[in-house]
């Protein structure tokens, strides 16, 4: 019997997993998750490819510490990564929710500098820290090259990131996007365009999710997880397409202005077409439940429904507007309705709703405005 050589290639795969940052959100079923086994996931490089991030980027990620507003709470811990050369650092926004000044920021030498707030956005999950000048004439700069667009990422592509779990330093590990156009759940307004990552997550890796050319793809954020402790749940990173238009606008005004439509809706399933008695069986899109009053669907004559039904264990209001289309754009669920809103589009912006309603089509008119506010 004869036995054929590994090739370089197969000798040198690994297996990988992922790990993201997680904080308690006001959201049923977001937890603070802790390290769990899974499968292990196979990358389509070698090792070496991880080992070049590594030292490229390692000088570019930073822990971020911060004392807690109440005194019987631990210091608040996260990852963060250079922005840009005047030494701007961007976290997820949770990693200094209840916490106080100093801003601690230490760097890969060990050096550490201190940090101020300059903008924060409570939709996204972005804020955005100013380095110290001390830190400016002492440090290289090196800020990380972000992927000009996240809508060419593909389900199964290969992400690494340097983190610290726990506090543990400089920890490098990898994973898989297993999915795109995600909603992250989120207390008042779901963020829209999250990639979701498979794999570990702990506290303390609120780093970049980086491709394997070192790119920034995301930024890791939070982890939705059922009632069974013993579920891994599901990470998710903020897209760098959402980076790229909110980040500037924080670093020039400390905030961002989100365009605001104002429906409460569901993606069309097979269930609603049987409840709604449609009769093409085909139809997708958004059923809108309810409508705020004074938001700009509210003035443009969006319906929302009157008569309220039982759809998977789940109460939904049925009889309003099916909303089909937008700009000339198909609408297939909610996911893709809140993504074309909130990020192709800006406050002022108006939009064109098409909408089925009893029957017949209508092209609406809507003029976008600024959400209402949320705590900072």
């Amino acid at each position: 019997m004869q036995y054929s050589k590994l090739t370089t290639i197969e000798t040198a795969i690994i297996a990988f997993i992922i790990i993201a940052t997680i904080v308690v959100l006001p959201v049923q079923h977001l937890i603070i998750a802790t390290a769990q086994s899974i499968p292990p996931r196979l990358p389509t490089q070698p090792s070496t490819s991880l080992t070049n991030i590594f030292k490229q980027t390692q000088n570019s990620i930073v822990l971020i510490t911060a004392p807690p507003l109440a005194k019987n709470q631990n210091v608040s811990f996260g990852a963060g990564f250079i922005y840009d050369k005047n030494g701007h650092i961007l976290t997820a926004k949770n990693v200094l929710d209840g916490t106080r000044p100093p801003i601690d920021i230490m760097f890969a030498d060990g050096n550490s500098y201190s940090a101020h707030i300059i903008g924060k956005d409570p939709y996204s999950d972005l804020a955005v820290l100013q380095l110290d000048k001390s830190a400016l004439s002492q440090e290289r700069i090196q800020p990380l090259r972000m992927l000009s667009n996240s809508s060419t990422l593909e389900v199964g592509q290969p992400v690494v990131l340097i983190g610290y779990p726990y506090g543990l330093s400089f920890s490098l590990t990898g994973g898989m996007i297993s999915g795109l156009n995600r909603l992250i759940p989120k207390s008042g307004f779901s963020i829209p365009g999250g990639i979701q990552i498979d794999g570990i997550i702990n506290p303390g890796d609120s780093g970049p999710v980086q491709s394997l050319d070192g790119k920034v793809i995301g930024l890791m954020a939070q982890v939705l997880s059922g009632n069974n402790s013993t579920f891994t749940g599901i990470n998710f990173a903020i897209p760098s397409n959402n980076i790229q238009k909110i980040v500037p606008q924080l670093i020039a005004t400390g905030s961002y202005k989100h365009p605001w439509l104002g429906i409460n809706g569901a993606t069309i399933t097979p269930d609603f077409i049987r409840a709604m008695g449609l009769k093409n069986n085909q139809t997708k899109g958004v059923i809108v439940g309810s409508v705020a009053k004074g938001s700009p669907a509210y003035t443009a004559g969006i319906l929302g429904g009157k008569q309220t039904t039982i759809i998977n264990g789940q109460n939904h209001t049925l009889g309003g507007d099916i909303v089909i289309g937008v700009d000339n754009k198909q609408i297939r669920n909610i996911e893709d309705l809140i993504s074309y809103v909130d990020i192709s589009k800006s406050v002022g912006d108006t939009i064109v709703l098409k909408v089925l309603r009893n029957g017949t089509i209508h092209n609406i008119d809507v003029k976008l405005t600024e959400r209402p506010s949320l705590p900072s």
